[in-house]
């Protein structure tokens, strides 16, 4: 009997030694010690298996978040954007942006952020977005807006697309995004023959200061939306405000041809202009243009063809102006 007891002491006292050797102490961890770089942790039963926290997603966040991938400060965030594309990655804009300098992007790029007044690009000074050389490119749902901080706007472009490819295969689309507070909101195509707007699809898209704060004059631009060497872009259910002179301006170069369709733009009294057509070939469908002092569409110089249909002028001064080349 004694020999039995004296057996199970041992026993318990073998297990509990075990039971001590599968236990860490918190006092005995040293918290500063940390996995070495591009260590995996895997867990089975259920739980991860050679998971990685960074850069395992199809995406990079950019922003003023501590999650973000790139972290941004609300000065050359540009920076950290450019590096964000670098990754090849699709990007995605969070919160609030600022850039001092020329963000400048090319290549196929996928870009998105959550929507206007909620992901911003703020322009300082004469800063502007610009596409250099673009094909099959992705943009949508955010704000760019530029910071006059009491000073004026000439001069200034919200976002510049230089060159686009000229292939329906590669087509690039904007949509979803709301430009204003530049002097010229949006510019498509730079010079004859190499920077050339091809095949582009800008949808949802609102051009010049909204219509709550349109009479802001700080906020207003000169020209809206400026299309100087475009094939075949295409604007659709876009809406164009607070301008002082024009709306869209087309031209002056013939090898222009723009679709514009389910699009309203408003002069509110005091631009001269909602569409201003120069020259080249056009196709206006279903879209409302009102309130100009001068012509809510114009049409000057067209030794080619424009087609309006589905369409309404009113309010304001003038309705049409020179009917010269003009299919209804």
């Amino acid at each position: 009997m004694k020999k039995l007891i004296l057996m199970l002491c041992m026993l318990l006292l073998l297990c509990s030694c075990v039971d001590g050797a599968t236990k860490i102490g918190l006092d005995r961890l040293n918290w500063s010690q940390s996995l070495p770089v591009s260590t995996n942790i895997t867990m089975d039963e259920g739980f991860l298996v050679d998971a990685r926290i960074g850069n395992s997603l199809p995406e990079v966040t950019v922003g003023p978040e501590k999650w973000c991938d790139y972290v941004t400060d609300g000065v050359n965030d540009e920076v950290q954007i450019l590096q964000a594309l670098d990754t090849e990655k699709n990007v995605y804009l969070v919160g609030d942006l600022h850039i001092h300098n020329n963000l400048t992007i090319d290549g196929m790029k996928y870009i998105h952020g959550d929507g206007p007044h909620r992901t911003f690009i703020t322009e300082h000074d004469g800063a502007s977005i610009v596409f250099s050389d673009i094909f099959d490119t992705r943009v949508s749902d955010f704000e760019v807006k530029r910071d006059l901080d009491g000073g004026s706007n000439d001069g200034t472009v919200g976002i510049n697309i230089e060159r686009c490819s000229p292939y329906w295969s590669s087509w690039s689309i904007f949509s979803n995004l709301y430009v204003h507070g530049s002097e010229t909101n949006l510019i498509l195509g730079q010079s004859l023959p190499s920077n050339i707007v091809g095949p582009i699809d800008i949808v949802d898209c609102t051009f010049g200061s909204n219509p709550t704060d349109y009479v802001v004059l700080s906020d207003r631009c000169n020209v809206s939306v400026s299309i100087l060497y475009g094939i075949e872009p295409r604007f659709t259910r876009c809406e164009i405000f607070g301008f002082n002179h024009t709306g869209f301006l087309i031209g002056p170069e013939v090898i222009n041809c723009v679709w514009i369709s389910d699009c309203y733009i408003n002069g509110y009294d005091i631009a001269k202009y909602g569409i201003h057509i120069q020259n080249g070939e056009h196709f206006i469908s279903g879209v409302g243009a009102e309130a100009c002092t001068e012509a809510n569409i114009y049409i000057s110089g067209s030794e080619d063809f424009v087609v309006i249909s589905d369409s309404f002028s009113g309010g304001g001064g003038g309705h049409w102006k020179n009917w010269s080349g003009f299919t209804n």
